[in-house]
């Protein structure tokens, strides 16, 4: 396999791939965890059970009460889904006086508290994986064993939702294939994403994949997953093989990949039915570090004639 392009593109994105085959086994509960925490962890229990968000008050003055660092990627998941802008001045305010660093508003509090956990290396604590699993699960009920994958807590504690939900922005599998020449709505500087595998070479326009981010296809006799972040114009190319076997032979898969949008550190995500991996694009490596994706292909680059 051999690149068609020039330079190689750097991609900060997250892949979510799935192993073809089993099954994402049931939620933990939040008790399951032995903790002298347990207060807090009986509100997050009542808070989990109450889709209304009329518990998270006082789940976050129980959490304010205790003080500990380990409950701050708690209150940042509070934060990013809370959809209330007095709880979430709330828990600015919280997240101030635990940390020292002043509060200014949600997006920016994301950002520089989530940035301070992740340095520190906060991992949640007992609890904090069946809350995440639960509390995501409530935008779409997928994201609770996506979630669940993530074997590493402090990684776990590190993601955050980018906004759409799983399959928001649908990927495009097995594109209808033109000849250069038959491709006359090109331009003759399109910035294209160029493959070659096998001896084929197929060229995949930006413009397409800034609408979907994901492209399923097969060249030559290789099935891939061309992946592209629209924020920073970066992509890549993998093989879609997991332990030596292609995605594409499980039946009950509709599609390799759809796109997920649960970020690490702004890192868009990708998944792929029936169970949920993460992974990270940029090497290939799972979050909890298990192998990837076969192989990086490809580069940006412009129309061939």
């Amino acid at each position: 396999m051999s690149t068609i392009a020039a330079r190689s593109i750097g991609l900060i994105m997250l892949l979510v791939l799935a192993a073809c085959t089993g099954s994402s086994g049931s939620t933990p509960s939040i008790a399951d965890d032995p903790t002298d925490d347990g207060i807090v962890l009986e509100a997050a229990e009542v808070f989990l059970a109450d889709p209304t968000g009329v518990e998270t008050p006082r789940l976050v003055e129980l959490i304010a009460a205790d003080g500990d660092h380990r409950w701050v990627p708690w209150l940042l998941d509070l934060l990013r889904l809370s959809g209330n802008s007095l709880v979430d001045v709330r828990i600015g305010e919280v997240l101030e006086a635990m940390t020292g660093i002043p509060s200014e508003a949600r997006i920016p509090d994301l950002n520089h508290y989530g940035g301070w956990a992740q340095t520190l290396g906060l991992d949640g604590g007992p609890g904090y994986r069946a809350f995440k699993a639960g509390t995501y699960a409530r935008i779409d009920e997928r994201f609770g064993p996506l979630l669940l994958s993530v074997e590493d807590q402090t990684q776990l504690a590190a993601i955050q939702f980018g906004g759409v939900p799983l399959g928001g922005i649908p990927e495009l599998n097995d594109p209808a294939r033109l000849t250069a020449p038959e491709a006359t709505w090109m331009t003759d500087d399109e910035a294209v994403l160029g493959v070659e595998v096998d001896g084929e070479a197929v060229a995949y326009p930006l413009r397409f994949l800034s609408h979907h981010e994901l492209v399923n296809d097969t060249v030559g006799e290789t099935d891939i997953a061309v992946v592209y972040c629209t924020l920073c114009r970066s992509a890549l190319v993998f093989e879609s093989v997991v332990d030596g076997q292609s995605c594409s032979s499980d039946q009950r898969a509709p599609a390799q990949l759809q796109q997920d949008h649960v970020r690490r550190r702004n890192r868009n995500a990708v998944a792929s039915p029936p169970r949920y991996r993460d992974w990270r694009a940029a090497g290939g490596s799972r979050a909890d570090g298990a192998s990837g994706p076969a192989g990086r292909m490809g580069g940006l680059g412009r129309r061939a004639s």
